[in-house]
């Protein structure tokens, strides 16, 4: 009998700065190959993070002051210009775009008309940003090596605080509402509880951790310094799926393909 192939889509934005998605096409029983493909060919800025909104519009942040916002068809534009630091993000119940801003140490929502809230401020370099399924905002401080999250009132609470931090980058969680954070200072992925107990899942190979995403059954994490791209198992063991290591900007199958510093990265 025959089985339908599954596909899914990554995206990650990387430094020089483009945008890929990698399609992952595996019968039910077979590894997934890879195929790394760019979507964008220039952006003008780096980047940070990367989201989509459910009618398939990419925001990729460009750690500057703007978000640029790339349609389902390809077209370019700037979605907001006047943040400070624009770096992680996620899409909110409402469809709204929440935007850290390390520079500025602040977060905002941005809604879908481009007007902007201000949600937190004199954070200590807020990064990855992720919402519960009761609607609770949580969001990483790099440089205080903390997880904050934002009360009932809008207040700044402190969920975890641990030695195993070292800046804190990516943030994710899992369908129990366990966080998962990467460490861009040495690429540790840590597990936080809702308890917030901070526990070390893997380190992953290479330097600089980038961001991490959820896909439901294992993780998919960049290495900012690596150039590379990983695949991490709920118990555990790595993959490198993407990138050769060397610096570059080359499509194709994934052991064959090259990075250029990535970063943001969603899954859908």
């Amino acid at each position: 009998m025959l089985e339908r192939s599954r596909r899914i889509s990554v995206f990650v934005a990387w430094s020089l700065p483009l945008i890929a998605v990698l399609w992952f096409s595996p019968p039910a029983d077979a590894a997934p190959p890879v195929e790394v493909t760019t979507l964008v060919e220039e952006l003008d800025g780096a980047v940070g993070g990367v989201a989509v909104d459910g009618l398939g519009n990419v925001f990729v942040a460009d750690f500057g002051d703007k978000v640029w916002k790339i349609s389902p068809w390809g077209d370019v534009e700037v979605f907001v210009d006047s943040l400070y630091g624009t770096s992680g993000n996620t899409i909110d119940p409402e469809g709204n775009l929440l935007q850290s801003n390390f520079t500025g140490n602040y977060l905002v929502r941005v809604h879908r008309d481009g007007s902007i809230e201000r949600l937190a401020s004199d954070l200590e370099g807020p990064v990855g940003l992720t919402v519960d399924r009761e609607g609770t905002v949580y969001f990483t401080n790099c440089r205080g090596n903390w997880i904050g999250r934002l009360g009932d009132d809008g207040a700044v609470e402190e969920h975890a605080r641990s030695e195993l931090f070292n800046c804190p980058n990516a943030l994710t969680r899992d369908d129990d509402d366990n966080l998962y954070a990467v460490n861009f200072g040495d690429t540790r992925l840590l597990k936080i509880t809702p308890e917030g107990e901070v526990s070390e899942l893997v380190r992953l190979p290479g330097f600089g951790g980038g961001h991490v995403v959820f896909t439901g059954q294992d993780f998919y994490a960049t290495t900012f310094r690596g150039n590379r791209l990983h695949r991490v198992g709920l118990d555990g063991p790595v993959e490198t799926v993407a990138g050769t290591g060397a610096f570059g900007e080359d499509d194709g199958p994934g052991p064959e393909a090259t990075f250029s510093s990535p970063h943001g990265i969603y899954y859908e």
